[in-house]
């Protein structure tokens, strides 16, 4: 009587993390180098691996050894790149970086790159196939969107020392960083008591730059009207005439310069 004879079925070239059936036949009893006694087993090697099994079959007698070599391939690694911090209403530009390999994306985008437009912070994820080996890789990124500034305004104070001048503040909900027209960065400015325009950039920590504030300061505001002369404009040769200054501003001027 002839010795039984052993052998295995099953993928020898995996990719890595999957993992493949292999199977033996020839035998009734089966004892696999993993302690195994089935004839079947399932593996998921992280590098090349061999498995082999030998046979008794119902008459007691045993084979000999058969092994496989399972060839395990990494596939190549993929990373989404593009601006993951956004501020809220804009988009962004989500790409991977192998052209060669065929994607899906959990937004249904079979591209290397897709535009996003995100409400709120949201999960992409890519899956990559390599043509060569049909082995998968798969990136996430989470795009995060910032609310940045709002309810913004700003108010004036008029000081009226000797030289008035104004104190403009900003008033905010929210925000961190300021930009003045006069090039300054703080919460509040003092600038001089005359007409004028001031613009303020409000941006939160992320760089959103989400209000853009102005007011226009005139007279009524900074207490400078020019004061009112009275008295006649015309006079004779070697005459005099009285002019009269008058200021209705508030506060009413401590003194004046002629």
């Amino acid at each position: 009587r002839n010795d039984p004879i052993v052998s295995i079925t099953g993928d020898s070239i995996i990719c890595k993390y999957n993992g493949t059936t292999l199977s033996a036949s020839g035998g009734k009893n089966y004892y696999w180098n993993t302690g195994a006694t089935t004839s079947q087993i399932h593996v998921v090697p992280l590098s090349n691996q061999n498995y082999s099994v030998y046979t008794r079959d119902s008459a007691g007698c045993y084979s000999d050894t058969t092994s496989i070599t399972i060839q395990v391939v990494t596939p190549q690694q993929i990373q989404i790149t593009g601006d993951q911090n956004i501020c809220r209403g804009d988009t962004t530009v989500l790409s991977v970086n192998n052209n060669s390999y065929s994607y899906n994306w959990n937004t249904g985008d079979t591209t290397s790159s897709i535009l996003v437009h995100p409400p709120s912070a949201t999960i992409y994820s890519a899956l990559a196939m390599d043509p060569t080996n049909g082995c998968i890789a798969t990136d996430t990124a989470i795009v995060s969107v910032n609310s940045g500034v709002n309810n913004g305004q700003i108010c004036v104070y008029y000081i009226p020392n000797c030289t008035p001048f104004l104190v403009l503040v900003a008033k905010y909900s929210s925000g961190n960083y300021y930009l003045w027209s006069t090039g300054q960065t703080s919460t509040s400015i003092e600038v001089p008591a005359v007409p004028g325009t001031y613009s303020l950039t409000i941006s939160n920590h992320d760089g959103c730059e989400e209000k853009h504030l102005s007011v226009t300061i005139d007279a009524s505001i900074c207490g400078c009207n020019a004061p009112n002369i009275s008295g006649s404009g015309t006079i004779c040769l070697g005459g005099s005439t009285t002019l009269t200054a008058n200021n209705f501003a508030n506060p009413q001027p401590i003194g004046y310069i002629w």
